[in-house]
């Protein structure tokens, strides 16, 4: 059951149905994508919806098992804390967000 407003309201069961980061782009980028992807799964699981990741074993620059510096030049990866995080959270393991740069004062 949603601990949203909405999903209370309307006993509807919520679906987050697409997440994914970008990893095939400027490594810099792509830094603490486990942190992206850490901090989608700790809000779905506090509101209590369903969640899916996008799209596993799709395309590589979506790939939890690849990595590289652009999406010319990705190379399977066995293990990587994209993946970790993912699997983690498939299993029910959710670390708690990352504070934002600046602290909590930087939330609106």
């Amino acid at each position: 059951m949603s601990r949203t407003p909405f999903g209370q309201l309307s006993k509807a069961a919520l679906f987050a149905p697409l997440f994914v980061l970008l990893c095939a782009t400027p490594s810099a980028w792509a830094q603490g994508a486990e942190n992206y992807i850490a901090d989608c799964i700790a809000l779905f699981e506090e509101y209590g919806w369903d969640w899916t990741y996008h799209a596993f074993r799709e395309w590589n620059g979506w790939s939890v098992e690849h990595e590289g510096p652009d999406a010319k030049h990705m190379v399977p990866s066995a293990d990587n804390p994209r993946k970790r995080v993912l699997l983690d959270g498939l299993r029910g393991v959710v670390r708690p967000p990352a504070e934002p740069a600046g602290g909590k004062e930087a939330l609106p």
